[in-house]
């Protein structure tokens, strides 16, 4: 079997390719372990902070000129590692690191579990809670290092918390609260923390179900205590809780143009549940009739409105077609002032005031006797 030859270009300082020559005019970029040299030796390199850092192989007798390439930290690991933590202002919790303990970090340090850094029982740590809002607080847990460093990170609340408590609702507005719980002795002096409203609701034995009108004027279904009617719990909850008081598509036209509108939902109140429109579908009536409306001459649509009462309960344009007769002719229109025309195609009976449908201007040229102008 032909042995395959192998050069290693070194391209910086700590890097280098391998190339396996197939001729003297031809040769393939391989992985860079095929160049690994039969001797090599383990160096650790230093991140710039002196904590962690990349173990690298280099040729024993020639150097990275003949070799190099990054290789696993185990490689660089001394016999012998103490354990550190590296802790900062914006990480007191801190991160563990062992490190070459004859040498120190710059020869070898490397991140590992924060475990490692503790010897300390459970029993030996300690809790503090700490306010950082009104109804919000932090449970700190603090421990020694076995290299005596004091570190801090964020633990359950529920660590901080070696005294009677209770669940608490606080009305914030007049649909809103929040529960929280509250240290007995003092009622939330001492230990307030926000919770889950679950906990507050599973306090009240009977509910009212209740839409209220918003300062915005939307109406939303509110889940209430029935014994305060809201001061001891108050929460938004499902239209369908709200069956009382049904909940009923109506339509609003429009008060500058009758045949525009919004579909609304309205209470037995009468009181518009929501400003957000409803699918116009929604409010259409049982009987219906199509009817053509005309804005200003030749600028018109089709609708389909209330059958007994008008556009003015239901009005929704519809399809042009369903609007057009059986007859009908092309007319050229154009507007007084305006230096060009549009071709359509109109109801024979009002030549326009019916149906009429923009088409393209070549329909007209037949009928140039019918050229229309005001």
């Amino acid at each position: 079997m032909e042995k395959k030859s192998f050069q290693f270009v070194q391209t910086s300082e700590l890097s280098g390719e391998c190339y396996q020559i197939i001729s003297d005019t031809n040769r393939m970029k391989v992985k860079t372990d095929s160049c690994k040299t039969s001797e090599v030796s383990y160096h650790w390199l230093s991140s710039s902070s002196g904590w962690g850092g990349k173990c690298y192989e280099i040729d024993a007798n020639d150097g990275p000129s003949a070799f190099i390439n990054k290789a696993k930290h185990e490689m660089c690991r001394p016999s012998k590692v103490r354990y550190s933590v590296r802790t900062s202002e914006f990480n007191q919790a801190g991160d563990c690191y062992e490190v070459d303990s004859e040498n120190g970090r710059q020869a070898y340090s490397y991140k590992v579990r924060r475990e490692n850094c503790f010897t300390a029982k459970e029993s030996e740590k300690k809790y503090a809670w700490k306010q950082v809002g009104p109804y919000k607080g932090e449970c700190l847990e603090s421990q020694v290092s076995s290299d005596n460093k004091v570190t801090i990170k964020k633990s359950n609340y529920e660590n901080c918390v070696d005294f009677k408590v209770r669940e608490k609702f606080i009305k914030l507005d007049p649909v809103s609260g929040v529960c929280v719980l509250v240290d007995d002795e003092t009622s939330g002096k001492l230990f307030v923390h926000q919770i889950s409203m679950s906990k507050c609701r599973s306090q009240i034995k009977e509910f009212d179900y209740q839409f209220i009108t918003l300062s915005d004027g939307n109406v939303r279904c509110y889940e209430i205590d029935r014994k305060t009617q809201g001061e001891s719990y108050i929460k938004k909850t499902l239209i369908d809780e709200c069956q009382d008081l049904k909940i009923t598509p109506k339509w609003f036209a429009d008060e500058d143009d009758p045949w525009s509108g919004k579909c609304l939902g309205v209470n037995e109140k009468g009181e518009v549940h929501s400003k957000k429109s409803l699918n116009p579908l929604k409010c259409r009536p049982e009987k219906v009739k199509v009817l053509w409306h005309n804005y200003e001459r030749f600028n018109g649509f089709c609708f389909e409105v209330d059958g007994e009462k008008g556009p003015e309960y239901y009005a929704k344009k519809i399809d042009i077609s369903k609007c057009k007769p059986t007859f009908t002719k092309f007319i050229f229109y154009r507007k007084k002032n305006e230096k060009s025309g549009n071709c359509f195609d109109a109801d024979s009976k009002t030549g326009g005031e019916l149906y009429h449908k923009r088409v393209g201007a070549k329909s007209c040229k037949r009928e140039l006797p019918q050229i229309k102008k005001d």
